[in-house]
Protein backbone atom coordinates (compact mmCIF):
# COMPACT_ATOMS: atom_id res chain seq x y z
CA UNK A 1 0.00 0.00 0.00
CA UNK A 2 1.08 3.44 0.27
CA UNK A 3 3.37 5.26 2.88
CA UNK A 4 1.45 8.79 4.07
CA UNK A 5 2.39 11.52 6.40
CA UNK A 6 -0.39 12.46 8.47
CA UNK A 7 0.59 15.55 10.36
CA UNK A 8 -1.91 17.35 13.30
CA UNK A 9 -0.69 19.13 16.34
CA UNK A 10 -3.66 17.29 18.04
CA UNK A 11 -2.44 14.31 19.23
CA UNK A 12 -5.43 12.48 19.59
CA UNK A 13 -6.41 12.95 15.31
CA UNK A 14 -3.18 12.00 15.05
CA UNK A 15 -2.61 8.98 16.89
CA UNK A 16 -6.67 8.27 15.57
CA UNK A 17 -5.53 8.81 11.48
CA UNK A 18 -2.51 6.69 12.06
CA UNK A 19 -4.23 3.62 13.55
CA UNK A 20 -7.06 3.80 11.06
CA UNK A 21 -4.50 4.26 7.98
CA UNK A 22 -2.35 1.73 9.32
CA UNK A 23 -5.38 -0.87 9.96
CA UNK A 24 -6.43 -0.14 6.36
CA UNK A 25 -2.65 -1.89 5.24
CA UNK A 26 -0.67 1.44 4.65
CA UNK A 27 2.36 2.69 6.16
CA UNK A 28 2.15 6.12 8.36
CA UNK A 29 4.46 8.37 9.97
CA UNK A 30 3.21 11.35 11.67
CA UNK A 31 4.08 14.43 12.72
CA UNK A 32 2.74 16.93 15.15
CA UNK A 33 4.43 19.75 13.16
CA UNK A 34 5.13 21.23 10.38
CA UNK A 35 8.68 21.38 10.81
CA UNK A 36 8.68 18.06 11.68
CA UNK A 37 6.94 16.95 8.62
CA UNK A 38 9.73 18.78 6.70
CA UNK A 39 12.54 17.03 8.25
CA UNK A 40 10.54 13.90 7.15
CA UNK A 41 10.26 14.43 3.96
CA UNK A 42 14.13 15.21 4.09
CA UNK A 43 15.05 12.60 5.78
CA UNK A 44 13.05 9.46 4.21
CA UNK A 45 11.78 11.29 1.10
CA UNK A 46 9.20 8.74 -0.50
CA UNK A 47 6.01 9.54 0.86
CA UNK A 48 3.19 9.11 -1.39
CA UNK A 49 0.57 11.44 0.30
CA UNK A 50 0.42 13.71 2.92
CA UNK A 51 -2.47 14.96 5.22
CA UNK A 52 -2.36 18.03 7.02
CA UNK A 53 -4.09 19.46 9.50
CA UNK A 54 -4.57 23.68 8.51
CA UNK A 55 -4.11 25.15 11.85
CA UNK A 56 -0.84 24.65 13.39
CA UNK A 57 1.35 26.79 15.43
CA UNK A 58 4.91 27.96 13.53
CA UNK A 59 4.31 27.22 10.60
CA UNK A 60 0.59 26.19 9.59
CA UNK A 61 -0.68 23.90 7.05
CA UNK A 62 -1.10 26.45 3.75
CA UNK A 63 2.75 27.10 4.91
CA UNK A 64 3.69 23.89 4.87
CA UNK A 65 1.90 22.56 1.28
CA UNK A 66 3.68 26.09 -0.06
CA UNK A 67 7.23 24.50 0.89
CA UNK A 68 5.73 20.83 -0.18
CA UNK A 69 4.74 21.87 -3.94
CA UNK A 70 8.32 23.81 -4.00
CA UNK A 71 10.66 21.16 -3.09
CA UNK A 72 8.32 17.72 -4.06
CA UNK A 73 6.17 19.21 -6.51
CA UNK A 74 4.01 15.65 -7.64
CA UNK A 75 3.75 15.08 -3.61
CA UNK A 76 -0.40 15.26 -3.04
CA UNK A 77 -1.12 16.58 -0.33
CA UNK A 78 -4.57 17.42 1.63
CA UNK A 79 -5.67 19.97 4.22
CA UNK A 80 -7.72 19.51 7.10
CA UNK A 81 -9.58 22.15 9.04
CA UNK A 82 -11.97 22.50 11.84
CA UNK A 83 -11.77 26.30 10.72
CA UNK A 84 -13.14 26.12 7.17
CA UNK A 85 -13.63 29.19 5.11
CA UNK A 86 -14.15 29.57 1.08
CA UNK A 87 -11.35 32.01 0.68
CA UNK A 88 -9.11 29.46 3.24
CA UNK A 89 -10.33 26.48 0.72
CA UNK A 90 -9.58 28.70 -2.40
CA UNK A 91 -6.28 29.48 -1.54
CA UNK A 92 -5.17 25.90 -0.63
CA UNK A 93 -6.01 25.12 -3.75
CA UNK A 94 -4.68 27.55 -5.91
CA UNK A 95 -1.43 26.32 -3.64
CA UNK A 96 -1.52 22.50 -5.13
CA UNK A 97 -3.61 21.27 -2.42
CA UNK A 98 -5.18 17.82 -3.55
CA UNK A 99 -8.08 18.15 -1.70
CA UNK A 100 -9.61 20.41 1.51
CA UNK A 101 -11.54 18.36 3.84
CA UNK A 102 -13.50 19.96 6.91
CA UNK A 103 -13.52 18.39 9.96
CA UNK A 104 -14.98 16.76 11.75
CA UNK A 105 -15.76 14.01 9.07
CA UNK A 106 -15.99 10.64 9.05
CA UNK A 107 -13.48 8.00 8.80
CA UNK A 108 -14.82 6.74 5.52
CA UNK A 109 -15.28 10.00 4.48
CA UNK A 110 -11.50 10.57 4.72
CA UNK A 111 -10.26 6.90 3.34
CA UNK A 112 -12.13 8.17 0.12
CA UNK A 113 -10.76 11.00 -0.07
CA UNK A 114 -7.02 9.46 0.77
CA UNK A 115 -7.94 6.89 -1.72
CA UNK A 116 -8.80 8.84 -4.53
CA UNK A 117 -5.65 11.03 -4.17
CA UNK A 118 -3.47 8.08 -4.24
CA UNK A 119 -5.36 7.11 -7.27
CA UNK A 120 -4.84 9.83 -9.31
CA UNK A 121 -1.17 10.01 -8.10
CA UNK A 122 -0.55 6.24 -8.97
CA UNK A 123 -1.79 6.93 -12.41
CA UNK A 124 0.33 10.04 -13.01
CA UNK A 125 3.10 8.34 -12.35
CA UNK A 126 2.06 5.70 -15.26
CA UNK A 127 1.18 8.55 -17.99
CA UNK A 128 5.06 9.39 -16.95
CA UNK A 129 6.46 6.20 -17.83
CA UNK A 130 4.86 5.51 -20.42
CA UNK A 131 5.37 8.97 -21.85
CA UNK A 132 9.23 7.90 -20.99
CA UNK A 133 8.99 4.62 -23.19
CA UNK A 134 7.44 6.81 -26.14
CA UNK A 135 9.80 9.11 -26.21
CA UNK A 136 12.72 5.85 -26.04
Amino acid sequence: MAKLLIVDDEKNIRNHLSTFFETCGHQVRAAESAAQALALIADEGNFDLVLSDYRMAEMNGLELLQRIKRDHPQLPAILMTAYATVESAVTAMKSGAYDYVTKPFSLDQIQHVVARALEVQSLRAEVHLLRGAIDE
